[in-house]
C-alpha cells in the first residue's frame, strides 16, 4: 500500500484528510509552503536531540505539569490501548 499524498491546495483537503486518518492514519503533505531548507534543518536538529544523552532527554521529559508536552521515551506511550501489549516502540 502506498502512502497518500494530501495537497494543501485541493479544494477537497478536508474531506481527504478525514479518510487517511481514518484508513492509514500516515500520509505525505505537498504544497504545504515550507521550504525544503527549513524541512532540512528540523530533520538535522531533531537527530541533534534524539541523539543526546537519556539524561539530556529526560530534562524535557512529558509530564501532566506541562500538558504532556516534552519528550517520552521508548516503551513509555501506548496508543492503542485495546489490541496493543506492550509500549509502543518508538521515541517520542
Amino acid at each position: 500500500m502506498a502512502l497518500p499524498i494530501i495537497d494543501l491546495t485541493s479544494p477537497t483537503v478536508v474531506v481527504d484528510v478525514k479518510k487517511v486518518c481514518l484508513e492509514s492514519g500516515f500520509f505525505y503533505v505537498k504544497n504545504h509552503g515550507v521550504g525544503d531548507d527549513l524541512v532540512r534543518e528540523m530533520f538535522k536538529m531533531s537527530k541533534a536531540f534524539f541523539d543526546l544523552p537519556m539524561e539530556e532527554k529526560k530534562k524535557v521529559e512529558a509530564c501532566e505539569a506541562t500538558k504532556n508536552k516534552g519528550y517520552t521515551g521508548m516503551g513509555e506511550e501506548k496508543l492503542d490501548l485495546e489490541y496493543q501489549n506492550g509500549g509502543d516502540t518508538k521515541e517520542g
